[in-house]
């Protein structure tokens, strides 16, 4: 099989592959909010997408997961080979609604401008997805065969949940595979444009709710205000205290399971630290204070977080609130679990207020953060296809958000989760003018194409 063939075949019939993700992103395919599922469109997307591999020359389907839901995309060899490796792909063809104001240009126009693909979705995750399904046509089309047995797996409620796909996997969706080698999601960014990045692990997350419940109903402050407790008041007082003037999160046991890396793999994230893009500066913003002895590319990879997102209580009028309320999330890092953390956050807080107030918690949303070790036999193989790919040695990175699948995509495949993204930081995923650099679809597809050679070479038959 001739690697470079199929890489001169992505080169050739690059402008045919930008134009197919062009359709692909003129779809409309909203999983959340208001829009969701307007029109039939996300499942007009995932019957693109298996068309697409049909004609590629996998056997594709949609597959509607128990409890229903948003189709799954499913795609494999119609006859795959016992002497090589099977390797899921993983991606997500649903995406954000779109704000009213701020856009360029139409949102699902898909209008190609200044090196890049403009719309909602190109780069989360249809761009990359897509950049996979490229490099499998490619890799059909000059040989005839996959170098693994490739299983693409996509589908439509990344975006509010993932239920379908959890059932799916839940119900053993993926039992009659073959033992899976790994599985490759391309749902993250490189370090920085033309710096090709393999990510070795995800934070998890805690993100719920904290209610305060004071008086029957909003009282005349006027009339009430210093004789009944205030709900925004005992709320503020006790959110303050999460934190200490260094921003330091304050409650007991935080962080006593926190694991740092090995000293290998830090000390190639402080070599990165003196060319960190400066995330900041284009904001016109400063660090906030923060653990010391952590440099801040440390603080967004390897350290857990607290915020507070959202704060409702009362009105504009003069009165005091009959309830009060605060969403927040923690962002957790290994060996870190969220049942604890969820645990210790509603313990301290509960503390902070009178025995007699009503405090009410949830619903919460939890995924355990995931880490790839850096001797894991599928690391080097994915360097090299990077290398390959983009034409630069790749840098190890770990991302600071969370893809709450990845954990269960490990659980029921028992294989390790390579992520190999292909975006930028700067690709304002959820944003007005998502983007997505056509360079970096090139590097992708090539990437993608040389990574399953890599892993056929490198881990052979599990």
């Amino acid at each position: 099989m001739a690697l470079s063939e199929a890489l001169q075949y992505i080169d050739t019939h690059f402008q045919r592959s930008v134009a197919g993700l062009q359709e692909l992103v003129r779809i409309p395919s909203i999983s959340t909010g208001a829009d969701a599922g307007a029109d039939g469109q996300v499942a007009r997307a995932a019957q693109f997408l298996a068309d697409q591999l049909a004609a590629a020359g996998l056997a594709a389907r949609l597959v509607t997961a128990p409890g229903g839901g948003n189709p799954l995309v499913l795609a494999h060899p119609a006859a795959p080979r016992a002497a090589v490796p099977t390797v899921v792909v993983y991606g997500h063809y649903d995406v954000q609604g779109v704000e009213a104001v701020g856009w360029r240009c139409d949102p699902f126009a898909g209008l190609e401008l200044e090196g890049c693909l403009w719309a909602r979705g190109a780069s989360d995750d249809k761009g990359q997805l897509w950049a996979h399904v490229k490099a499998a046509e490619a890799l059909l089309a000059v040989d005839g065969v996959l170098p693994v047995n490739l299983v693409f797996l996509l589908e439509g409620e990344e975006e509010c949940g993932s239920g379908a796909l959890s059932r799916f996997l839940q119900a053993g969706g993926l039992a009659d595979l073959a033992p899976v080698a790994c599985t490759v999601v391309s749902d993250t960014g490189m370090y920085a444009p033309g710096r090709p990045s393999l990510t070795l692990g995800l934070r998890g997350i805690v993100f719920t709710t904290v209610t305060v419940q004071g008086p029957p109903q909003d009282l005349h402050s006027g009339l009430y205000g210093g004789l009944v407790a205030n709900p925004n008041h005992l709320l503020v007082r006790a959110l303050a205290s999460l934190f200490d003037d260094s921003g330091r999160i304050q409650i007991p046991g935080f962080y006593d399971d926190v694991r740092l890396p090995s000293p290998r793999e830090r000390a190639g994230y402080q070599a990165l630290e003196q060319e960190a893009p400066d995330l900041l500066a284009g904001l016109g913003l400063t660090p906030t204070p923060g653990e010391p002895e952590f440099s801040l590319l440390e603080r967004r990879w390897l350290r857990p977080s607290l915020d507070i997102h959202a704060l409702r209580g009362g009105s504009a009028r003069t009165v005091v609130p009959a309830q009060a309320a605060a969403t927040l999330s923690c962002r957790l890092v290994p060996d870190q679990q969220p049942a604890r953390v969820q645990a210790q956050l509603e313990s301290f807080l509960r503390a902070q207020f009178p025995a007699t107030t009503r405090v009410e918690f949830g619903p919460a949303h939890a995924a355990a953060p995931y880490t790839l070790d850096l001797d894991d036999p599928v690391v080097a193989p994915a360097l090299r296809a990077l290398q390959l790919g983009f034409g630069r040695e790749p840098v190890l990175v770990r991302e600071g958000g969370s893809i709450p699948i990845s954990g269960t995509l490990a659980a029921n495949t028992g294989a390790p989760v390579l992520f190999v993204g292909f975006g930028q930081l700067t690709d304002n995923w959820h944003g007005p003018n998502e983007h997505f650099s056509l360079a970096d679809l090139r590097g992708g597809m090539r990437t993608a194409a040389a990574l399953y050679y890599e892993l056929a070479a490198a881990i052979g038959r599990c």
